[in-house]
């Protein structure tokens, strides 16, 4: 007799094939088994947010904190509605709620940062993104959202650490070439620019 975890784990395999009403079925047989199945209800919440269908999303990651409050894909994924609804303190929240049951959740200091940043808190922002770092010094999304914050505060220098950190780690990062182009372009760093045109600039697909 298959189990809420059977359920579960095929309901994810068809999550990841696109067929979404067959993974529906299955974590909601999942549900009737064990109304507590964080996984299933937050994968729930997954597929009917993609679906366009929010409120439904909303309830079913509320109930998969209530079925265990330290689910941290939850609340990640509460902050990122809140975030496309322009509601940036309370996806604030959310990313904050994630940090602090999770401190190694890079990608929630970088939404972080990005909310900070959204409402005015730039100071706050920088310090969130370098904490983004510090946590994993490859992250090539906070380099760039750092050299942008760096960007928009004037400190174009310290952008154009950011830019060419970011490259070191990946090459073909094309936002990253065009943001670095940018700021360089604005420093008047032709010559520059040349330099890094002559190293082989990746071509947009």
């Amino acid at each position: 007799m298959r189990d809420a975890a059977d359920y579960t784990n095929t309901g994810a395999g068809l999550q990841v094939q696109g067929k979404m009403e067959e993974a529906i079925a299955d974590y909601q047989a999942a549900l009737k088994i064990n109304p507590q199945q964080v996984e299933a209800l937050s994968n729930l919440g997954i597929i009917y947010y993609s679906l366009g269908k929010t409120k439904k999303a909303l309830s079913f990651f509320k109930q998969a904190i209530i079925a265990d409050p330290a689910y941290t894909d939850s609340y990640y994924n509460l902050g990122l509605i809140a975030k496309k609804a322009g509601d940036f303190q309370k996806a604030s929240q959310y990313f904050r709620q994630v940090i602090v049951i999770n401190p190694d959740y890079v990608q929630a200091y970088n939404n972080l940062a990005l909310m900070q940043a959204s409402l005015g808190k730039l100071e706050e922002a920088v310090l969130t993104f370098r904490k983004a770092l510090e946590v994993n010094p490859k992250f090539l999304q906070a380099y760039n959202n750092l050299g942008n914050l760096f960007r928009k505060q004037g400190k174009l220098e310290e952008a154009v650490g950011c830019y060419e950190k970011a490259l070191l780690q990946n090459p073909e990062y094309v936002e990253v070439w065009e943001n670095l182009g940018q700021v360089l372009k604005e420093l008047g760093k032709k010559k520059k620019i040349s330099t890094l045109v002559k190293k082989g600039k990746p071509k947009s697909p």
